[in-house]
């Protein structure tokens, strides 16, 4: 079921990526054992980023799906084009009432932040610009479908439509959306009459956390440190829970909680729980309840080892690093409602190893055996036999050069016998040198004068 409503990424989660917390996310609903952490198990995925795979399966889910109701308003194209937003799927174990029999609660809820000031650059929104649909149906199986507003300021500086909507307080309203057929169809409308930007907002949250690496390389041990801000005027107990993965070694003798603002001081830790971590087992748990001063910063931080993986326990970005899941802080709020925050989740740089390196030895040990096995191989098995020079097959390459060099040698004879021809012509006979027939004849006739 989980693996078909967040992503496959869960049915990789292990025991050495989960744990059992003895204090925080206590079991919600029906159950025996809610005292009893065995059964209890929490993991995290904290590189998973929720797309449309997730979102289908999610729509299907709700009894009418994506076809009507509330549903038919997210367009995936325009919910993952948000600031922020988040799925959440949420299982109890419930008795209804006057029931006997107990039965099983689903609880689906989708978190989105829109930004009316960049998609149409007014603070004026309305469904149509933030989702691109207006409500044409509710679900005709549901037994009610509302939408609620919730202004940061008063309705008196708003004009609001459609009209047909009851008032909570001075800054909510409700429309009903099983009237829908009264007005076709819902496209809820907000227009500030001031048309003056927005300022910051003043109002602070009762308690902030942030969490950070604080290391200098990849290969040198790091500080993971967590900030809490508590803005009450009040002094503020919480639980924190954090998990350290097991391939960040935690030393907890270096474990400190400390005030850095307005004053510096050591706080005290109450109910500490400490479960150390073991390689390729389970990771590392603490679990602390703090107590922080009225308007004061507190640190919290723990010294870690980063740990060399085995080669095939990195993944296909090494390079990219690991994240490390995010804590959990609970604590009541002023209206003693469970408030429940997730810090950051924090990128480590783990000491890698160059992958290319195998591809480069198996190229140059290649390269030698082609080069050198293959020489010796050729000179040991083949058979060294003198041939006659014409009973040799020239290839097409070979006969065209020696064609080429033929003509150009019959071009240089040519002109070597024209040039002797002409030096030939033009030379004068020596005076006393006669040809023989002329001879002879002068030679028989000077023996008869004689």
């Amino acid at each position: 079921y989980q693996r078909r409503v967040r992503g496959a990424s869960l049915g990789a989660l292990g025991k050495e990526d989960t744990i059992s917390p003895e204090h925080s996310l206590k079991p919600l609903g029906l159950t025996s054992t809610i005292g009893d952490s065995r059964y209890m198990r929490y993991g995290v995925s904290p590189f998973e980023v929720v797309c449309t795979e997730n979102l289908t399966p999610w729509l299907k889910l709700l009894p009418c799906g994506s076809s009507a109701g509330l549903a038919s308003l997210l367009d995936s194209a325009r919910l993952y084009d948000t600031a922020y937003h988040s799925l959440g799927v949420h299982v109890r174990r419930v008795q209804c009432e006057g029931c006997s029999t107990v039965g099983w609660e689903i609880k689906l809820s989708l978190s989105l932040v829109f930004s009316p000031v960049q998609l149409t650059d007014r603070k004026d929104w309305s469904f149509r610009t933030m989702f691109g649909r207006t409500l044409v149906k509710s679900c005709p199986v549901s037994t009610s479908t509302k939408v609620n507003v919730k202004t940061v300021e008063s309705l008196d500086a708003l004009e609001v439509a459609p009209l047909e909507y009851s008032v909570i307080s001075d800054d909510e309203i409700m429309f009903d959306a099983q009237n829908i057929t009264s007005f076709k169809i819902l496209n809820v409308y907000l227009r500030f009459k001031n048309r003056e930007p927005l300022g910051a907002i003043t109002t602070k949250p009762p308690v902030v956390v942030h969490t950070y690496i604080s290391r200098v390389s990849s290969s040198s041990s790091g500080h993971l440190v967590t900030i809490f801000t508590n803005n009450r005027d009040k002094e503020t107990k919480l639980l924190y829970l954090q998990t350290i993965p097991w391939y960040l070694r935690a030393y907890m003798h270096t474990l400190k909680v400390e005030q850095i603002l307005p004053t510096s001081q050591i706080i005290q830790l109450d109910n500490l729980s400490v479960k150390l971590g073991k390689d390729r087992s389970h990771p590392y748990t603490v679990e602390v309840i703090l107590s922080l001063p009225a308007a004061s910063t507190s640190k919290f931080s723990i010294q870690f080892d980063p740990l060399m993986l085995r080669w095939n326990e990195y993944p296909p970005d090494a390079h990219h690093g690991r994240s490390v899941p995010s804590g959990v802080v609970s604590f009541r709020g002023d209206d003693q409602q469970l408030v429940r925050l997730y810090t950051e989740s924090p990128l480590v740089y783990l000491p890698t190893p160059d992958f290319s390196m195998p591809f480069n030895v198996l190229c140059l040990v290649s390269t030698v055996i082609a080069i050198v096995y293959g020489s010796i191989f050729s000179l040991t098995t083949k058979e060294l036999v003198c041939i006659k020079e014409t009973a040799v097959k020239k290839g097409l390459l070979l006969q065209l050069i020696t064609a080429i060099r033929g003509i150009f040698k019959r071009e240089v004879k040519d002109e070597t016998k024209e040039d002797a021809g002409v030096n030939h012509g033009n030379k004068e006979e020596p005076e006393g040198v006669l040809e023989s027939n002329d001879a002879d004849v002068n030679v028989d006739n000077l023996r008869g004068t004689k």
